[in-house]
């Protein structure tokens, strides 16, 4: 998904103002808190559970 929109996981990080070794945490299957969820989904353009199924 962020090499389609021409994002590193470092600019995307940036761009949240968080660390990229979070955002690794993300691109590998852990879900983002609220804190996050939102504005990752919405840089993204996509749903939560497009990205992060419900267990």
């Amino acid at each position: 998904m962020l090499k389609h929109m021409e994002l590193t996981q470092r600019s995307l990080a940036q761009e949240l103002g968080c660390s990229r070794s979070l955002v690794y945490q993300w691109v590998h299957g852990r879900r983002p808190s609220k804190r996050f969820l939102d504005k990752v989904c919405d840089i993204l353009g996509v749903e939560p559970d497009m990205l992060w199924p419900a267990l």
